[in-house]
């Protein structure tokens, strides 16, 4: 994996994952979060280890996608559940259930 890309992971990138790691396994429910977007953070988490582990220059287009689609998921879970309790948008009168991924 190229040098740039462990440098971010070891200075910067594993520890954040790290604290949220450890924020949503403890007060992840209690938060609001469901257990599916949950479970899903943590195995993107467990995949980006393995990723840089690993190492080999195929692996940094895998980082980076994942990395991509790790955000992409959780911006849109965000944006859903922001949506949902300040009730803006077309669905403002709709029945509200529990918010899914």
């Amino acid at each position: 994996m190229g040098r740039e890309v462990k440098r971010l992971w070891n200075s910067e990138i594993r520890d954040y994952f790290k604290a949220e790691g450890e924020f949503l396994r403890v007060y992840g429910i209690q938060a609001g979060y469901e257990s599916v977007y949950i479970r899903r953070v943590l195995l993107d988490h467990e995949r980006f280890e393995k990723l840089v582990e690993e190492g080999g220059e195929d692996n940094i287009f895998l980082f980076s996608q994942l990395l991509t689609e790790h955000f992409r998921y959780k911006d849109e879970y965000l944006a859903r559940h922001l949506e949902r309790i300040t009730r803006i948008g077309p669905e403002d009168n709709a029945p509200q259930g529990p918010l899914r991924p």
